[in-house]
């Protein structure tokens, strides 16, 4: 009777630290589907969003990737007119081999994206390019086609 007594002691004791150990764990760092998979139309979420996209231009006459170019990322300032708009401190991305690049988080608004070929005619020579957008409430994708510089054009 009495060791049924204590391996019946040491089953709740155990039950009450895991439950207390998971708790602890989910409240420190959140639950998987805060990292994986979450809800975007929670308060949180459904303010925020990625812009992402790939980048080509035309390389030996083929259209193609291109690598190492500066993505900028500028968000206009609220009541700022057309004519005279200031833009927040960019944010910058390089794009991948694939020509990829992918700016996270960002709020409602009116943004500029700047691309920029800085290796010059390492991966070929492109004018620098600039386009703004709008987000709000999904998520911004978009392809950019550089234009070869002048000197390749010719």
């Amino acid at each position: 009777m009495k060791s049924k007594i204590k391996w019946t002691w040491k089953r709740i004791l155990s039950v009450i630290l895991g439950i207390l150990g998971i708790g602890t764990l989910t409240s420190c760092y959140g639950t998987p589907d805060d990292y994986y998979g979450y809800d975007r139309d929670d308060d949180y979420h459904s303010n925020y969003h990625d812009i992402y996209g790939t980048v080509s231009g035309k390389i030996d006459g083929q259209k193609k990737p291109i690598k190492n170019i500066v993505v900028s990322l500028s968000k206009k300032n609220s009541g700022d007119s057309d004519s005279s708009a200031t833009y927040s401190s960019p944010s910058l991305d390089y794009t991948s081999r694939e020509g990829i690049f992918h700016f996270y988080d960002n709020s409602d608004g009116i943004y500029e994206l700047c691309f920029t070929d800085i290796d010059g005619e390492k991966n070929g020579s492109f004018k620098q390019q600039k386009k703004e957008i709008e987000l709000h409430k999904k998520d911004f994708a978009l392809s950019i086609d550089l234009e070869s510089s002048e000197k390749d054009a010719e």
